[in-house]
């Protein structure tokens, strides 16, 4: 029988990927959308054994509505990817409002204990299941400058997963961060192009990390969950640590 997957924010880069990757591979697969429907028609278009469905993660019945949906049709959810995000806006920690402190907090950390809250008493109840949320490195090391809010909230998501990891631990289920460095996505539009060219630089062929490669690393992580301590941030830095993942290679990028 096929996993059980849903990936959160599956309209974006990186979550469009992630749900071609998983649909390609086999994977019963459930992508959410916010409002871009033109493209969650086309996932779903092309893609076999994947559903899209609309939610705001920061609604408590929409969330709860859409895991009812999933257990309802396939008596199971086996892992949870969380790639939602926000816009970044890059400003510096005294020019930003508090609206716009709360509105990454709501998405990134509210919405995603929401998402658990949901889905743990199934998991729980099958004593199986895997959560990866899906970080960054900014939350590793020195945080990048304006950057305040969505560093403020990944910190926030780091924290939630090691608290749930401790807590899920004793019902086999997992809990995981994954933190990679810059990916080609929509986001990096709001970073000057001379810092993309230095990061460019740092990654064999001049390539920054591509969405894809995002997705072969979660896929990994899904079904070799057990080979991660419960609660580990796992750093991805360049496309060498996600071959090392898919070879069997100890990852040396951990942040515990």
């Amino acid at each position: 029988m096929s996993q059980v997957v849903l990936v959160v924010g599956g309209s974006g880069g990186i979550g469009s990927a992630t749900t071609k990757y998983f649909s390609e591979q086999g994977a019963t697969t459930f992508s959410t959308y916010l409002n871009n429907e033109a493209h969650a028609q086309h996932i779903k278009k092309n893609l076999r054994n994947c559903e899209t469905i609309q939610c705001d993660i920061r609604n408590e019945n929409d969330v709860n509505s859409m895991v009812s949906h999933i257990i309802k049709t396939e008596s199971k959810l086996d892992v949870l990817i969380n790639c939602v995000t926000r816009p970044l806006k890059l400003k510096t920690f005294d020019r930003m409002t508090a609206q716009e402190y709360f509105e990454d907090l709501e998405v990134i950390l509210y919405g995603s204990a929401l998402l658990a809250k949901a889905v743990l008493p199934h998991m729980k109840e099958r004593r199986a299941g895997t959560i990866v949320n899906l970080l960054s490195t900014v939350v590793s090391g020195i945080p990048p400058i304006r950057m305040a809010s969505y560093v403020i909230a990944k910190y926030g998501l780091l924290g939630l997963s090691k608290c749930l990891a401790s807590e899920v631990d004793r019902f086999n289920i997992k809990v995981l961060g994954l933190s990679p460095t810059f990916v080609e996505t929509a986001l990096l539009r709001s970073f000057p192009e001379k810092l993309l060219e230095i990061e460019r630089e740092k990654q064999e062929g001049n390539t920054l990390l591509q969405p894809k490669d995002i997705a072969r690393a979660l896929w990994q992580i899904a079904q070799n969950a057990e080979k991660y301590p419960n609660g580990e941030n796992i750093l991805i830095r360049t496309k060498k640590d996600i071959l090392n993942m898919e070879t069997g290679l100890e990852l040396r990028n951990k942040d515990q």
